[in-house]
């Protein structure tokens, strides 16, 4: 997926960057994660997809997002 995306909001995109240097990928990895949620993918450890999935870091993401 090719992304064509800007952050208008600074606090988002440092959330962002932070987060994919967490993860050690590239800021539109990390926005495709938070797309999809990496359910559709096999090739993330089970430690990666529950750390994903945890209600904790779901509710950070949908913060950092706006989405709640």
């Amino acid at each position: 997926m090719i992304l064509d995306y800007e952050f208008s909001d600074p606090k988002l995109k440092a959330f962002v960057e932070k987060e994919a240097k967490k993860h050690k990928i590239t800021v539109e990895e990390q926005i495709e994660r938070y797309i999809n949620r990496e359910l559709m993918s096999d090739s993330i450890s089970e430690e990666v997809f529950e750390e994903l999935h945890s209600q904790e870091y779901l509710d950070e993401v949908n913060t950092g997002l706006k989405l709640d």
